[in-house]
C-alpha cells in the first residue's frame, strides 16, 4: 500500500515538472513571437489608415458619415 502512494506521489511530482516545462517553453515562444506579431499589426493599421485617408480624400466622393452619438 506504501508503495503505491510512493508512485502515485512520484507521478504527479513528474506531471507537475512536465507542466512547468511546457510552461516555461510556451511563454518563451509566446515572447520570442510577439514583436513579430506586433510589427504584422501595426502594418495592417498603416495599411487601414492610408487606405482611409485615400478613400476620403477622393474627389467627388460623399464624406463619409459622421460616428454616432455616445450611449447614455
Amino acid at each position: 500500500m506504501a508503495d503505491k502512494r510512493k508512485q502515485r506521489g512520484q507521478s504527479l511530482v513528474e506531471y507537475a515538472l512536465i507542466l512547468a516545462l511546457v510552461s516555461v517553453a510556451g511563454i518563451s515562444a509566446l515572447q520570442a513571437l510577439s514583436s513579430q506579431v506586433g510589427g504584422t499589426f501595426e502594418g495592417i493599421i498603416a495599411g487601414l489608415d492610408s487606405a482611409t485617408t485615400e478613400t476620403t480624400a477622393t474627389p467627388g466622393m460623399a464624406p463619409p458619415p459622421p460616428p454616432p452619438p455616445p450611449m447614455p
